[in-house]
């Protein structure tokens, strides 16, 4: 087992490093010179290439990505020029936003999809079964920014349920950060009005997430549960007359539980990267909408920056699984 995790250690840094050329790459394909952006449409040419050598962007583009590599290894991810903080920094801020949002929506995700998915695959041709293939149909076929927006309208607007989509919490009445968890820190700090506040502020963005992550994860359980329903395991089980309880959780859902927690890791991978459109429709300050702005500004530190961060969060997810995966399921270890 030793030697496999090793295997898939040397495979994930060789995925990061991938992702450093692809980030780097990409960020220079995108239309527009960054200098014009930041020196305005009116600066002379003396003040655009000034600029060009400040940021290292009049030298060769291989010269550039081997400094880039440089920097990393220095723990600099570069400047972000739009907020003139350091890249990290930025990430540093941004990311439990995104974060608390995303444990949220796979907590919601799961609390539907679970008992749903095993009470289709129990069930097969009755109506729990038919309403899962509904609820899974929809989660995968509508738009999240369309959800977004007609839940601000019901519950919001309409009915005055929730606050307006202002982001977290303002300013002048967020409580001093321990863990940049809102949720958390106000209990922390024993502001439980704030904490009422903030939990109504996350729950349309949580409900438009997990409404869309729960899609596949639904569909994966219904149909492994339907699989290993009919395994040898399971039907010595019913042979031998154990009751249902026994033979879904004890049985059926620790033979499914792999593939599942498989995707539950990709899924929570997905949401850690930044949901760029749930966080533009109700204005939260996540990894998502700063990457919105760094790319409409031509930001190359701050792109590359956010690629490579939900990159490493990926890498670092997928390799968990393995692992897990290892753990839960011996046959994978042959």
């Amino acid at each position: 087992m030793l030697g496999h995790i090793l295997r898939r250690a040397g495979q994930a840094l060789l995925v990061a490093w991938g992702v450093t050329l692809l980030a780097f790459v990409t960020a220079r394909l995108l239309p527009g010179n960054p200098v014009y952006l930041m020196a305005g449409s009116h600066a002379d040419e003396r003040t655009l290439a000034e600029l060009e050598r400040r940021h290292g962007l009049d030298r060769p583009i291989v010269v550039q990505y081997v400094l880039y590599l440089r920097d990393l290894t220095r723990g600099d991810w570069g400047r972000a020029w739009t907020t003139s903080n350091p890249v990290l920094e930025d990430i540093a801020q941004r990311f439990p936003a995104t974060l608390e949002l995303s444990l949220l929506a796979l907590a919601v995700s799961l609390l539907v999809a679970l008992p749903l998915g095993i009470a289709s695959a129990n069930k097969p041709g009755a109506a729990v079964d038919h309403f899962t293939s509904a609820v899974a149909t929809a989660g995968a076929a509508v738009p999240q920014f369309w959800l977004g927006l007609m839940l601000i309208y019901v519950f919001f607007y309409r009915l005055q349920w929730v606050p307006p989509p202002m982001g977290r919490l303002p300013l002048s009445e967020a409580p001093a950060e321990a863990t940049g968890l809102l949720l958390v820190d106000t209990l922390l700090a024993g502001r439980v009005d704030l904490f009422w506040l903030a939990s109504r502020t996350l729950v349309l963005p949580t409900v438009t997430l997990a409404f869309a992550v729960q899609a596949p994860i639904l569909s994966l359980v219904r149909a492994t549960m339907r699989e290993t329903l009919r395994s040898p395991a399971v039907l010595a089980g019913r042979a031998l007359g154990l009751r249902s309880y026994a033979i879904l959780y004890r049985r059926a859902l620790r033979l499914a539980l792999g593939p599942i927690a498989s995707m539950i890791g990709i899924s929570f991978g997905y949401l850690l990267g930044g949901t760029v459109l749930v966080e533009t429709v109700f204005s939260w300050p996540g990894m998502g909408q700063y990457a919105l702005s760094a790319m409409n500004a031509g930001d190359y530190a701050a792109i590359q920056g956010v690629v490579l961060w939900s990159a490493l969060l990926y890498v670092t997810v997928y390799f968990a699984l393995d692992t897990l995966q290892l753990i839960l399921d011996p046959r994978t270890r042959v």
